[in-house]
């Protein structure tokens, strides 16, 4: 359960999206997306787009992020978020156990732009589904 793999370690998800080993499950408002300067709203419909091209890429397959692209996220945003306020406020709403799971670490203008469009790349298509 999905449940189980987020209490080992924290909520984490590629663009706060994608899961891997989740083929299909796609989320919205997910970890590391929450923006004390935006309204929600936009990223949503931001998510929603690049959602709509991961199920049109995956026709009748099932499409994950791998799991090599998703840790390679996960690092990089926790860095980020390491050096932010958020980081030196110790327990707090914004962290589940050591990581920061609630805060996007940048401008929404960057999430935007890596939400236009997925990189295939970090993606496999799996089995047909008939």
């Amino acid at each position: 359960m999905l449940r189980d793999v987020w209490d080992n370690g924290g909520a984490r998800a590629y663009l706060g999206i994608s899961i891997p080993n989740y083929p299909n499950l796609h989320v919205i408002y997910g970890p590391n997306t929450n923006s004390g300067h935006t309204s929600m709203l936009t990223k949503i419909e931001s998510q929603i787009g690049f959602i709509t091209q991961l199920i049109k890429a995956a026709g009748h397959s099932t499409i994950e992020v791998t799991p090599d692209a998703a840790q390679r996220y996960d690092d990089e945003i926790q860095q980020r978020l390491a050096k932010s306020q958020w980081a030196r406020i110790g327990r707090s709403y914004y962290m589940d156990g050591e990581r920061i799971t609630t805060n996007w670490p940048g401008l929404s203008r960057e999430y935007f732009r890596r939400t236009k469009k997925p990189d295939m790349s970090d993606f496999k298509l799996g089995a047909s589904g008939h």
